[in-house]
């Protein structure tokens, strides 16, 4: 499932105001998807931006959960589980927040305001296991080593459960993203759209802004 990308360059230079990239995630995207007269919105992102194919395999099944770990790692890994695994650290769980149960795996404090993928034990144990070398959450680990911060947003957690992947795309080694919002909040109730929810863009929307 390739990703639609919009990006302005990072620019790494002392004294110099960084500029940010933005990956816009679709899944089950078409290249037809995109050119499509009937997807203006689409075509007037990719104006702003630019598009790339990637290859999509995975050190597993071709399922999103591998495919957006894939991405943050930059090389083939497998983490099955972590649709459900990924919260915003202020969440509240069974067992006290999603903050409080990542430390008590960890022993690391959570920053407030970080996002947390639970599963980061589970996908760092599988990498080892894999015949090249690979280390999950690379891209945000790259972008923290050079002082710059990452931020994950959306939501499409339906009546099968949840589906919280995208914060292992942004997330770093140790499973945090510096910023966010990956909450049911996000959605609203919406009669008329497959599944009876959707993303709730203008709240989706405020909270990008918010992160600029």
């Amino acid at each position: 499932m390739p990703p639609v990308a919009a990006a302005r360059p990072v620019v790494i230079t002392p004294g110099v105001q960084r500029g940010r990239v933005v990956i816009v995630i679709v899944d089950r995207l078409s290249i037809g998807d995109l050119v499509a007269t009937s997807m203006p919105h689409f075509r007037a992102l990719l104006k702003k931006g630019a598009m790339g194919l990637m290859n999509d395999n995975t050190a597993g099944q071709q399922i999103p959960e591998n495919t957006y770990a894939t991405i943050g790692a930059g090389a083939h890994i497998a983490a099955p589980g972590t649709a459900a695994l990924g919260f915003n650290a202020w969440e509240k769980l069974p067992t006290g927040t999603a903050g409080e149960e990542y430390r008590s795996y960890t022993g690391q404090e959570v920053p407030a305001g970080s996002l947390v993928e639970l599963g980061i034990a589970g996908i760092v144990r599988q990498t080892r296991e894999l015949p090249y070398p690979a280390l999950p959450g690379a891209i945000g680990s790259a972008l923290h080593a050079v002082g710059l911060k990452t931020a994950a947003l959306g939501n499409a957690d339906n009546p099968s459960g949840l589906q919280r992947q995208v914060v292992t795309v942004a997330m770093d080694n140790r499973g945090l993203v510096d910023y966010g919002d990956v909450g049911d909040d996000l959605l609203t109730l919406d009669p008329s759209f497959p599944g009876g929810m959707r993303t709730d863009y203008e709240k989706l929307q405020a909270r990008f802004a918010a992160h600029r």
